[in-house]
């Protein structure tokens, strides 16, 4: 029964993700959003690298803005990964 149950739950899931998905521009939009963020952030990496460290931590701060503006948890959590760096 529990598994039965598990598995509507789980097809309820997916079926209601499936109506929230974003149209092809939109999601090509986010795409670009996320390479974006994803850019910005390795831009603050080499920076740090180069010991720029005021224009590391406004890159990272920036790749933050954008991540969290696409929604890009991955890259988001890279840069207040970064920013943190700068709190040690």
């Amino acid at each position: 029964m529990l598994q039965k149950l598990g598995s509507i739950a789980l097809l309820a899931c997916c079926c209601s993700a499936l109506l929230l998905m974003p149209t092809a521009a939109a999601q090509s939009r986010l795409e670009d959003a996320n390479a974006e963020a994803q850019q910005i952030n390795q831009q603050g990496l080499e920076q740090l690298y180069l010991m720029e460290f005021p224009a590391a931590l406004q890159s990272f701060e920036q790749a933050l803005s954008t991540a969290r503006a696409a929604s890009d948890r991955f890259t988001e959590g890279a840069a207040l990964n970064n920013i943190g760096c700068f709190t040690v």
